[in-house]
């Protein structure tokens, strides 16, 4: 259920968390939250504003603290599965498990949320009990100056506020312009193939690999390659920064035939005219693509959580993107209701766009 507006009388604090059960098994200690980093972080930038304005005090909830309803070993235990990714995913859009959403409700029945990148079966619960949340995340459009927050809200009054300050699309199309223009000069070397595809890999674990309860792998990977190489004669794959295990992608495209691995900037490959197509399971590249004029496929059917003006309306499950102004106090006063006005600031795409696209330096 959306909450119309945000009622002060019956909060008492301020929670800030994220995905508390979330579990990578690339990292040994399960009892340690992966999104710790990110709470702590989020915490940080936004408490001292927030309770300024509020006059609340403000936590923390990260799922490591012992003696909690919701202690991560505990809640597991309660869910009847070991300490795993596959667990993590298997739960990851619903928790089916009245005892622990319970505990989840009376944690928090009483606060204003504030989220990192919340999972379904959080915000499926805060938004059944009517618990008011702002979640962040970082949003997929980074090559601009700088990242933006993606916020989204289940607080009606909230929302619409939150859309009257939202980065317009055409800031993306104009820097886009200038991104790709800079590509025409760096890409003077060996170009792709005309009219083939780029797949776009991703991490080993990730919420947004997760589908039907489980994170999908190497298996998928074939899958879909050979999906493609159906269509066309030649695709590349393009490492995500962060992958750690390389080989076994390797052997998935030895086995697949066809493809070839392109070290390439992304912003660079979604500029190439001879990629007809760009895929991947979910790559948040998949939205910035469209900025570039791209064809695109999602082998996912999660879905893009980023609001687009292609759609015709902002639901609360949809992220909008935050203009600079989000670290300003003012920007959460006119969030949260406290003033009518606020002038936003739109990243400028005309700031360094002759010096950036034209790729060299003279002088300072």
């Amino acid at each position: 259920m959306n909450i119309p507006t945000l009622n002060r009388t019956s909060i008492r604090k301020i929670v800030f968390t994220s995905d508390i059960f979330r579990i990578d098994d690339r990292v040994p200690q399960h009892n340690l939250s992966p999104q710790r980093i990110n709470i702590e972080w989020v915490s940080r930038l936004f408490s001292p504003i927030l309770e300024n304005l509020l006059s609340l005090p403000s936590k923390l909830l990260t799922g490591e603290e012992p003696g909690n309803l919701l202690y991560r070993i505990s809640a597991f235990r309660k869910l009847g599965v070991e300490l795993s990714s596959d667990s993590w995913a298997s739960y990851y859009g619903g928790l089916g498990n009245e005892e622990v959403e319970t505990a989840i409700a009376q944690e928090l029945y009483d606060s204003l949320v504030i989220g990192f990148e919340m999972p379904p079966y959080m915000i499926d619960v805060l938004s059944r009990k009517g618990i008011p949340y702002i979640d962040l995340a970082n949003h997929p459009v980074r090559f601009l100056p700088d990242y933006m927050f993606g916020v989204r809200s289940n607080v009606t009054d909230i929302a619409t506020r939150l859309r009257a300050t939202s980065v317009p699309e055409k800031t993306f199309y104009d820097f886009a312009r200038i991104s790709a223009a800079r590509t025409v000069r760096i890409m003077r070397g060996k170009r792709p193939d005309f009219n083939s595809a780029l797949f776009l890999g991703q991490i080993e674990v990730d919420s947004s690999l997760v589908q039907d309860g489980r994170v999908v792998g190497q298996t998928n990977l074939q899958d879909a390659l050979i999906a493609l190489r159906g269509v066309y004669n030649k695709v590349y794959y393009k490492f995500h920064p962060h992958r750690e295990d390389k080989i076994s992608v390797m052997e998935t495209l030895k086995g697949v035939g066809g493809c070839e691995v392109i070290e390439i900037n992304v912003y660079d490959a979604l500029a190439c005219d001879e990629f007809d197509l760009v895929a991947a399971f979910s790559s948040g590249a998949l939205h910035e693509a469209r900025y570039f004029g791209k064809k695109t496929k999602r082998i996912l059917t999660s879905g893009d959580l980023f609001y687009s003006e292609s759609k015709e309306e902002l639901g609360s499950e949809n992220y909008i993107a935050a203009p600079r102004n989000i670290f300003d106090i003012d920007y959460w006063r006119y969030i949260l209701g406290d003033t009518e006005e606020i002038d936003i600031r739109i990243p400028d795409f005309t700031e360094n766009a002759h010096r950036y696209s034209l790729n060299m330096r003279w002088g300072r």
